[in-house]
């Protein structure tokens, strides 16, 4: 389904679906990595409440796109619950892959999150173009 076929749809489901990558990561981390859930607690919920609002206006902006194409709600969910599969099957895969690096990475997170380092680098910093495209909106 072509919902990214405008500037705004396809920014908008550029940043919902980093923002879905962030946390599944964060949650496949707290996952293969139980001993320091509480960590990743704490970065899911900020990280979450940083960016539930743009979120929010994606998922929106994305929903709008689908209306204006005449998709019905239960078409757009199940796109996007596709595209979601998609993201959540390259983390499992990247974990699989080299589970050793996964694990260095995951517990890094909390580190980068107190610095904003990737991945939680501001969305206006790593998505300059598309947030400033969302904004406007």
């Amino acid at each position: 389904m072509g919902l990214e076929s405008t500037p705004a749809a396809s920014a908008a489901m550029t940043v919902y679906l980093y923002i879905t990558k962030v946390e599944i990561t964060i949650t496949h981390c707290d996952h293969i990595d139980p001993e320091n859930s509480a960590s990743y607690d704490r970065v899911y919920v900020e990280y979450h409440n940083e960016t539930a609002q743009i979120a929010r206006t994606t998922g929106f902006l994305v929903g709008q796109e689908a209306r204006s194409k005449g998709v019905d709600k239960e078409t757009l969910l199940d796109a996007m619950e596709e595209k979601v599969d998609i993201v959540v099957q390259e983390i499992e895969r990247m974990a699989e892959d080299n589970s050793m690096r996964f694990m260095d990475f995951c517990r890094d997170l909390p580190k980068a999150a107190n610095a904003k380092a990737s991945p939680f680098e501001p969305l206006v910093q790593r998505f300059p173009r598309e947030m400033n495209i969302i904004r406007k909106l």
